[in-house]
């Protein structure tokens, strides 16, 4: 194994325990408040109600509106620690979204009716991941923000010309480019921009212990470091074999998102491609830096790109920089994926050019076929949610609660992301190098405009 490698679901045959340990980010570095003391079980059980694998937004949130609706003996399960995979990685982004369609695609391929319900419900995942911080008093660092989508050239700022004078419940404001250059001199390539709210800052590593430690409280049981080899589903319950045995539930939630393996439960994880996403903090800028970008800690930047830029101040005067990362793990961590995501920022931001990363890491986000979200049941015992394409922190808490309600037997909304399991990829084995020829597309695209 080459000594950039990380563990990629894709190829790998098991997800190795302990994965997560390797991943220096900066929230990690810098907690918001202590690692919640789980104190997870020693053995694991032969038998639950209801296993729960995954312990990241989606699991935890399942976990918790299980315990809400008075449903006991539920187990969660991770090969890692609590957070394991992109809840304790992503840039903290709180947004009305998920998935990779715009509310115009969903609008015309299924019609403004499910639009207008997509859109109900995006702003609901938002609305329930604040109503948990504030109902449980989560310190993970929560505010209100300010999301700017800056245009990279002129086409896509008369898309968002449009976008701002189509009606919207969001408030919403179209910025020009002389104004938002006058906002963020510092900020090269900004045609033009979209303000929308709500959008949300928050500790993304803080947010998803939190959530364990309201699940803890509420008697849910809980096996780190415990990586699942084997699903077997069955008529009167579910066989799952794990690196620390084997335990049998009446039910399994597959919360795993990209990081299940390839050959745990192909029907499901054949019909995704995890795709890297890698992140970088900077040493502290200077206060002169600062006023020349001109962002505020409220705000968070994403460009229009097929292969996206984002970035936002944090409270100690780093900027966090993020984009597409290796196709593969086998090199993930050599150095040059740095240097590229090092020139895209001093690009973007040329007063950093002599700024250099303090923090870099990356975490596998899930991409369907289709590029929007499942929360569906697989079979009898087993459902899964998945496909969130790197922008899942609100909608990845609320497929927990969806999840959970479905496992109960409620009905959900009518919405395509609730109605069916994802298509699977054609020539799934190629998908890798389905996913260069797109990157090379992108890459051209993006310059092209």
């Amino acid at each position: 194994m080459s000594r950039y490698a990380i563990y990629d679901p894709l190829t790998a045959a098991t997800t190795p325990a302990g994965h997560d340990q390797a991943v220096a980010s900066y929230w990690r570095a810098h907690p918001r408040a202590h690692a919640p003391v789980i104190d997870a079980l020693a053995i694991l059980p032969s038998r639950v109600q209801t296993l729960i694998i995954g312990a990241g937004y989606t699991g935890l949130n399942a976990a918790i509106e299980l315990a809400t609706q008075g449903v006991g003996d539920i187990l969660v399960i991770d090969a890692g620690d609590i957070g394991a995979g992109c809840s304790s990685r992503n840039a903290g982004f709180v947004l009305p979204s998920s998935g990779r369609l715009s509310l115009a695609d969903y609008s015309k391929r299924f019609g403004e009716e499910v639009a207008a319900g997509v859109l109900h419900e995006f702003n609901c995942g938002v609305t329930h991941l604040e109503d948990l911080v504030k109902r449980y008093a989560i310190d993970c660092d929560y505010a209100p923000a300010n999301y700017l989508r800056i245009a990279h050239n002129a086409n896509e700022a008369a898309k968002l010309r449009q976008l701002a004078a189509a009606d919207s419940p969001w408030p919403r404001t179209f910025i020009k480019a002389a104004e938002l250059q006058h906002r963020l001199p510092g900020v090269r390539h900004g045609f033009a921009a979209l303000q929308q709210q709500p959008a949300a800052r928050v500790h993304p590593l803080a947010l998803v212990q939190g959530y364990a430690k309201v699940a803890k409280r509420m008697g849910v049981a809980f096996k780190t470091h415990c990586p699942v080899l084997n699903i077997q589903p069955g008529a009167q319950s579910v066989h799952v074999e794990t690196a620390q045995g084997a335990v049998s539930a009446q039910q399994v939630l597959l919360c795993t998102n990209a990081y299940a393996t390839r050959t745990l439960l192909p029907d499901v994880t054949s019909h995704q491609l995890p795709v890297l996403s890698n992140v970088a903090v900077t040493a502290p800028l200077s206060q002169w830096q600062i006023q020349q970008i001109g962002l505020g800690i409220n705000d968070l930047v994403m460009d229009t790109r097929r292969l996206k830029y984002y970035y936002r101040l944090l409270d100690d005067n780093r900027l966090l920089f993020g984009g597409r990362g290796a196709v593969s793990g086998q090199n993930a961590r050599h150095p040059r994926y740095a240097k590229q995501l090092h020139r895209a920022m001093c690009d973007t931001m040329p007063v950093l050019n002599d700024t250099q990363f303090a923090y870099q890491w990356s975490g596998w986000v899930s991409v369907p076929l289709d590029a929007f979200p499942r929360v569906y049941r697989h079979s009898p015992r087993v459902l899964a949610s998945l496909g969130y394409c790197g922008a899942g922190i609100s909608f990845a808490s609320l497929a927990g609660k969806r999840l959970a309600e479905l496992a109960q037997g409620q009905s959900l909304a009518d919405l395509p992301f609730y109605r069916s399991a994802p298509p699977s990829f054609p020539f799934a084995s190629m998908r890798r190098t389905g996913q260069r020829l797109y990157y090379q597309y992108a890459k051209l695209s993006d310059r092209l405009g």
